[in-house]
């Protein structure tokens, strides 16, 4: 039985123009999310994880070049949609998480406002529905204490991990098929990630969406995640089933992600990976991640490796495997 694919990008090439040329960021990059499948994405930042889904929703800043590719919403392209159908995908098929609820919500209006316009522009209600009550259950259903206080204050009045959840109650105010978390922790105390990502993981779990969480530690996606996207510098190095992933790594590269991740245990702190991403106006030829990788030979240099399945369901691009 063919699995039904919700999100199918193929060979897609996104860069920036810059003062210097156009940069190469986004460098051949396939991934799918299967209907009901949650994936995490994963890789240091500069790699291209939040290009690769602003990009999906066609939200990218001004100056974003898209080369080339295909990012397939139920079997449509969106880099060929009109205003018309993004508009349509993003208020019913396609939410997002922010990394940075301060810049996501309009500070000149109050949370009922913005809260009122998501409800009303969605076009899933009925126009007598009562938008406070809406609201209301919204944000009791992502724990947010006080929800008639929040309703009717600015932004700037609610604490960090408050406008997180605001925006997490605005991004299922409607029904979606695909949830995109973009680092939705980044910007909170450690004392409330926690709380945050449990939150999400329990809503993902009690909705059955399709779902995509990035991050950029291992151990934050491990609990919610069916499989997971290696990326450096663009491209995806390691897919794998969680589970997987974590017990046998097999790129290099993912092998230096999970030993620079700290354990409770102790035992020291890691040296991490040598070097540093590349510079995207003239990235190395072959494999991206050669500069920085302890095993390299002279074909990494010369030829990209493209991803191979080395066993069931575990997919690396890596000429050493």
């Amino acid at each position: 039985m063919t699995q039904q694919k919700v999100l199918e990008i193929k060979n897609l090439n996104v860069g920036y123009e810059t003062y210097r040329g156009v940069t190469d960021v986004i460098h051949h990059l396939d991934m799918e999310v299967i209907k009901k499948e949650k994936i995490g994405v994963i890789g240091e930042s500069g790699c291209g994880k939040t290009t690769t889904m602003k990009t999906i929703n066609r939200i990218l800043p001004n100056n974003a070049v898209i080369k080339g590719g295909q990012v397939k919403f139920n079997g449509k392209n969106v880099l060929d949609m009109k205003k018309k159908e993004l508009m349509k995908l993003r208020r019913k098929n396609v939410s997002m998480i922010p990394q940075d609820p301060t810049a996501s919500l309009n500070p000149l209006f109050k949370v009922k406002t913005q809260m009122k316009d998501i409800l009303k522009y969605s076009k899933e209600y009925d126009e007598e529905i009562d938008y406070k009550a809406k609201s209301i259950e919204l944000f009791e259903s992502v724990a947010l204490s006080d929800p008639e206080r929040v309703y009717d204050s600015y932004p700037f009045q609610l604490s960090g991990g408050m406008r997180q959840r605001v925006c997490i109650a605005m991004s299922l105010a409607t029904p979606k098929d695909l949830l995109i978390a973009d680092e939705p922790t980044s910007n909170l105390d450690v004392t409330i990630q926690n709380q945050v990502l449990n939150l999400i993981g329990n809503l993902l779990e009690e909705r059955d969406l399709s779902a995509i969480l990035v991050s950029q530690a291992l151990g934050t996606v491990k609990k919610f995640v069916d499989k997971i996207y290696v990326i450096y510098a663009g491209t995806v190095i390691e897919i794998a089933k969680t589970d997987k992933l974590f017990s046998d790594p097999i790129h290099p590269y993912t092998i230096g992600l999970l030993e620079a991740t700290p354990k409770l245990t102790g035992g020291g702190f890691s040296a991490g990976i040598a070097g540093q991403t590349p510079d995207y106006i003239d990235p190395p030829s072959g494999c991206r991640f050669r500069p920085r990788c302890p095993q390299y030979s002279d074909k990494c240099k010369n030829e990209r490796p493209k991803l191979i399945e080395v066993e069931k369901d575990h997919y690396v691009a890596c000429w050493g495997n």
